[in-house]
């Protein structure tokens, strides 16, 4: 997009940031997901960890000025996808950092525009609406929206809502708006 404005003339004063980096894959058997900085670069970044030994699972956030600046994730990426979108939007964390880590799965008010493929920037509305309108799979729900059809990451949350929403009533697949 820079370039072309450049290249146009309709912005020649613009300049390319830099990306905002993210990962997500498979490790000898073990999900993975990072973003950003992974280590504290200034004396004000805070750094929030969650070991659990019996899961086998670490967590990390590096945050500065209440906006997430890195995470790390190691056997439990449930939250990736959330942290991407707050990670890529700079939008600010909630008052304990430490919430962002809680999935939306078991939550009662998750957001409707909550951004669940980040490839083709598809939300959790257009995979409910999609689902109601009779996408079945993992695969339909892509034909119909994109989702899932770049990366793959986010394939096993439309899995999960596929398989939570597709035996259900129409009523409650509705999105409300």
């Amino acid at each position: 997009m820079v370039l072309a404005d450049v290249l146009c003339g309709t912005k020649p004063q613009a300049r390319y940031r830099g990306s905002k980096l993210y990962t997500r894959l498979k490790v000898a058997g073990v999900d993975v997901a990072s973003m950003g900085s992974l280590e504290p670069e200034l004396e004000s970044d805070q750094v929030y960890q969650v070991i659990e030994d019996r899961r086998s699972a670490y967590r990390k956030l590096i945050v500065r000025d209440g906006l997430l600046v890195g995470a790390m994730l190691v056997g439990n990426t449930a939250a990736a996808a959330t942290l991407v979108q707050l990670f890529d939007r700079n939008d600010p964390l909630p008052e304990d950092p430490l919430e962002a880590l809680v999935t939306s799965r078991g939550a009662a008010a998750a957001p409707a525009d909550r951004q669940v493929c980040n490839c083709h920037k598809v939300s959790e509305a257009s995979l409910r609406e999609a689902i109601a309108n009779g996408a079945d799979s993992v695969e339909a729900v892509g034909e119909c929206t994109k989702a899932g059809t770049g990366c793959g990451s986010c394939k096993g949350e439309i899995g999960q809502l596929v398989t939570s929403l597709v035996r259900k009533p129409a009523a409650e697949l509705q999105v409300a708006n």
